[in-house]
C-alpha cells in the first residue's frame, strides 16, 4: 500500500464560479417553479374531491308532474 500524498491544485476563474452560481440558481428557480404547479395542483384535486362528494350523494330531483 503506498500512503503518499497526492496534491490536486484546482484553479478556475471567478467567470467560471460565476456560472456555477447562475447554473445553480436557475435550477432552484426552476425547482421552485414546479413545486408551486404541484402543489396548485394538489390543491385544485382536494377541491374536486371534496365537491365530488357532495355532487355523488346527490339524489336526482323528482319531477313534480309526471307524464300519465
Amino acid at each position: 500500500a503506498n500512503n503518499s500524498n497526492n496534491v490536486v491544485v484546482l484553479n478556475t476563474t471567478f467567470e467560471e464560479e460565476a456560472e456555477v452560481a447562475i447554473r445553480q440558481a436557475i435550477q432552484i428557480e426552476e425547482i421552485l417553479v414546479v413545486l408551486i404547479v404541484v402543489l396548485f395542483w394538489v390543491v385544485a384535486f382536494m377541491a374536486f374531491l371534496k365537491k365530488w362528494d357532495s355532487i355523488r350523494i346527490m339524489q336526482p330531483m323528482e319531477h313534480r308532474y309526471k307524464h300519465s
